[in-house]
């Protein structure tokens, strides 16, 4: 008796219904870049090797002018955050490729949740920078560029945000790990292990010595605010004075309390816990059962942020990208399951995304498909009481 041949499924159809679904949820929570991100984006090393300030470093030396211009500074960002989707759709193209139904609804199922919702809402974080960083390691880059440039890129990634070590590392460190081709499991190990040292080691040093005093802080924000086109946010400057211990203080009080966490967790640790449990059954044929549970853990590592900074919202839809970027690691170096996956949960969940919405930053709400408040927002004479033009 031989085995049925595994089921064709059209690449090109499934790809565009993923490109559609996410543009719909990039377009329930876009908006232009914030003053926040703004105001870190003009960090530089004029006072001082600060952390955070390598972005504002580079493009404060590569031209003084335009690096302080608003208008400039949206354009680079929104430049990132197209490289960064795209990325991502290569990520899923890829996926759907592989020819398994799992692999497919699981794009899907990313495609609807709010983690692209809440990286559009975030353009002009380092976020975005960092998700482009991950994809490039690995999946745009061959092996050997891969292997030169890991450890590089890490520490451009830190000197532009410490928290890329929480947040996005542990994806890496498994990446090095369990999937470095042409290495024995003890050379990878090793490399591992030096590896997550020496990263460990440059993000603590940013994140308790790179900062200011409280004269270097004033002395480059009145600098800041003087060449600024917008006014700046000057809590934003906070983090330039604060070690670890510090953000662990100002967290520690409502360290333990769920009540932050019932606006977003409900709507985004479904896709994750699904989308780790179809990593779980691509790498438990091929490893034991501990590191498995270390390769599916690496996808829950933006919740360990909840004990320094109060982006709650944030953390919980990172959650779901860190996911789907791990299912994309090991999906490229496993066989993809052909088993039917659980429709009726999919469809549940995707219907879920799509009805939920999340906490967004500076009293912003997620729009709805198909966005017909929006569109009654540009007239500027509507009554929608009486449904009239007045």
């Amino acid at each position: 008796m031989t085995n049925a041949p595994a089921p064709s499924y059209k690449t090109s159809t499934w790809f565009w219904v993923c490109v559609l679904v996410l543009l719909i949820s990039v377009a329930r929570g876009i908006r232009m870049p914030g003053n926040w991100a703004y105001t870190h984006f003009l960090f530089n090393y004029e006072a001082g090797f600060i952390k955070r300030g390598l972005i504002g470093e580079i493009f404060h030396a590569l031209n003084p002018t335009y690096s302080n211009n608003h208008l400039w500074f949206t354009f680079v960002n929104v430049a990132f955050f197209i490289a960064a989707i795209s990325a991502l759709l290569y990520c899923m193209h890829t996926l759907i490729k592989r020819n398994s139904a799992w692999l497919i609804a699981a794009s899907i199922l990313f495609a609807s949740s709010l983690s692209p919702t809440y990286l559009a809402h975030t353009i002009g974080y380092f976020d975005i920078i960092s998700v482009f960083a991950v994809i490039l390691l690995t999946q745009l880059l061959r092996a050997p560029y891969r292997q030169w440039l890991f450890l590089p890129v890490t520490i451009i990634c830190l000197l532009i945000h410490e928290s890329f070590f929480i947040i996005f590392f542990p994806l890496l460190f498994v990446h090095v790990v369990f999937f470095q081709e042409r290495r024995t499991k003890k050379d990878r190990l090793l490399l591992g292990s030096g590896y997550a040292l020496l990263t460990f080691s440059i993000a603590f040093l940013l994140a308790n010595y790179a900062l200011l005093d409280s004269s270097g802080r004033l002395a480059l924000q009145g600098h800041l605010e003087k060449i600024a086109s917008i006014p700046l946010r000057l809590d934003g400057f906070s983090v330039l004075v604060r070690h670890i211990g510090d953000n662990y203080g100002i967290m520690a009080p409502s360290l333990f309390s769920l009540w932050p966490n019932i606006e977003s967790l409900p709507v985004t640790l479904p896709t994750a816990i699904v989308l780790n449990m179809l990593i779980w059954k691509i790498v438990r044929p091929h490893h034991s059962f501990q590191s498995t549970l270390v390769i599916c853990l690496a996808s829950f590592s933006p919740l360990a942020m909840h004990i320094l900074a109060w982006d709650t919202h944030r953390w919980n839809a990172l959650m779901v990208t860190t996911s789907f970027l791990n299912l994309c690691n090991v999906a490229r170096h496993y066989p993809a399951p052909q088993i039917q996956p659980p429709y009726p949960v999919f469809v549940l969940i995707i219907f879920l995304n799509g009805a939920s919405t999340i906490g967004l930053f500076e009293e912003y709400e997620v729009r709805q498909f198909p966005f017909f408040d929006e569109i009654y927002k540009t007239i500027p004479v509507y009554n929608t009481q009486q449904g009239s033009y007045n």
